[in-house]
Formats: C-alpha cells, sequence, structure tokens
C-alpha cells in the first residue's frame, strides 16, 4: 500500500459535515448525515471576523466537510456525498448542483418508467489538490443496473478569483495548440472520432470536463463514453507530458499541478 502524503491523511480524517443541506426529495426515503469536521496539528485558527475569501486564501489545507445523502424511490436507490471547504462557497454551490441536478435526472426518469430492480445512483468525490488557494475535486456517478455507466466531472476552485472552472487551469488562447497535443496523442487509438474531438477544443469549458495532474506533472484528459470516440470505443483517456503542457497552462493552472502533485494518494470517499 502506497504511503499517504499528509494531504491525503487530513481529508482521510475530514468526513464532515455540510454547510447547507438539501431539502428532502419529494415522494422518496431520505437521509442526511452531517458530521464534524476533524481538526488536524497545524490547521490555521481563524477569526470569524475574516472574510471567507481570505479565509480560506490562509488555509493550505483546511479540513473539508463532506455532506452525506441517501434514500430511495420505489425500487430506486441513490446515496450522494461531495465535499465542502471552509470559504469556498463557490464551490460548494457547483459541486451541490451537480449532485442535485443528477440526482433528479435519476429520480424523475424512475418515474416515468419502470425501474429495474436493483438500480442505484451512486455520486462519491475525490479530492485532486486542496492548498495555496486551490482545490481540485472529481464527481464520479455511477448508475448501477440502468445501463447509464459512469461518468466523471472535476471542479477546480480558484481562491484568488473566488471562481470555478476547469478551463481556468489554462493560459487564455491556449486551447487549440492542446487540442493538437490530444490528437496526437489519441493517433492510432481505435474509435477515436475526429469530428467530435475538435468540437470539444472549439468549446473547452464545455467539453472538457475531467482534467487532472498526473504525479509527474503531465496534464491527464479524461472523456465519457461518446464524448470523442464512438460509443462501443468507452472512455478515452489520454495524458500531455509535462513539457509540452506547461506552457499553456495559466498561474492558477501550475500552482493546481503543484498542489495535485503533492496530493498525490488522496483516497476517494
Amino acid at each position: 500500500m502506497n504511503k499517504k502524503s499528509p494531504v491525503a491523511l487530513l481529508a482521510t480524517a475530514a468526513l464532515a459535515g455540510a454547510l447547507s443541506v438539501a431539502g428532502p426529495v419529494h415522494g422518496a426515503t431520505h437521509t442526511s448525515t452531517v458530521s464534524s469536521p476533524v481538526s488536524s496539528p497545524g490547521s490555521p485558527i481563524l477569526s470569524p471576523a475574516v472574510s471567507s475569501a481570505v479565509a480560506f486564501r490562509e488555509a493550505r489545507a483546511a479540513a473539508p466537510r463532506v455532506v452525506r445523502e441517501s434514500g430511495r424511490r420505489g425500487m430506486c436507490r441513490w446515496s450522494t456525498g461531495y465535499p465542502v471547504f471552509r470559504g469556498a462557497g463557490a464551490l460548494t454551490t457547483a459541486l451541490r448542483t451537480a449532485v442535485e441536478s443528477r440526482r433528479e435526472a435519476f429520480l424523475d426518469g424512475a418515474t416515468s418508467r419502470f425501474c429495474p430492480e436493483g438500480a442505484w445512483l451512486r455520486i462519491h468525490h475525490e479530492v485532486l489538490a486542496a492548498g495555496d488557494g486551490v482545490v481540485g475535486v472529481r464527481l464520479v456517478t455511477r448508475v448501477d443496473a440502468a445501463g447509464d455507466g459512469t461518468s466523471t466531472r472535476t471542479y477546480w476552485y480558484d481562491g484568488k478569483a473566488g471562481r470555478v472552472g476547469t478551463i481556468r487551469l489554462l493560459r487564455p488562447g491556449s486551447d487549440a495548440a492542446l487540442g493538437r497535443l490530444v490528437e496526437r496523442g489519441l493517433a492510432g487509438r481505435t474509435g477515436i472520432d475526429r469530428a467530435r474531438l475538435a468540437a470539444a477544443f472549439r468549446r473547452p469549458a464545455t467539453h472538457l470536463t475531467d482534467v487532472s495532474f498526473t504525479g509527474s506533472g503531465g496534464l491527464r484528459l479524461h472523456f465519457d463514453r461518446g464524448a470523442v470516440a464512438v460509443p462501443p470505443a468507452g472512455a478515452v483517456e489520454v495524458t500531455v507530458g509535462a513539457a509540452q503542457v506547461t506552457p499553456l497552462l495559466s498561474d492558477f493552472g501550475r500552482r493546481a499541478r503543484h498542489q495535485s502533485i503533492h496530493a498525490a494518494g488522496v483516497p476517494r470517499t
């Protein structure tokens, strides 16, 4: 088993509750779990008078709290979880909205057609980075017994700007250059649809939904089934090397990469 970094240990210890918890789902049995944050030696103690933005910038790896909810409607079950980082209100809103939207879509579908026995929506998260005004979170969505498979999406929060956006990892205007590197990396792969791939980089803010960093500093892009290849080819993943991608990263992207490398081994929750 790999030795976990201090950030990994912090994330493991910090199974905590939400700043706000979504209301009950109509017509469904619903359970919410809110646990207390676990403090760690050396974590900053900040005055309540300090603004949330400043609090976040000053906290290098503040322990997140985690919103966990579960329930069922008929035979359809669901369980979700996402982290809440102190002072990162925009990130909390983005994660909560994504989880609630996916849950409602799942339950709405269950009311309009027979829900297969054992159908279960599960959403969990992985902390990719946390520190120096950066938080990276991946939401992983899986629908068992419903044929929808697994989808992933990353959320990168820039504490200095108070904004969320994966595209913020890249220097403005660099998406075309990244597209060429990705196309080169996918050359020879079975099932790649060049038209879909080109479309993804014409609207990168919409289509580059899962972007993260490798332990060696490369940029890893994950595309869900059908996004850039024919559906039978499944999900597609490609990595652009550190030397190639460095000139394309924004200042925020470089900070995010640094924090990602130091957060290697953070477990999913």
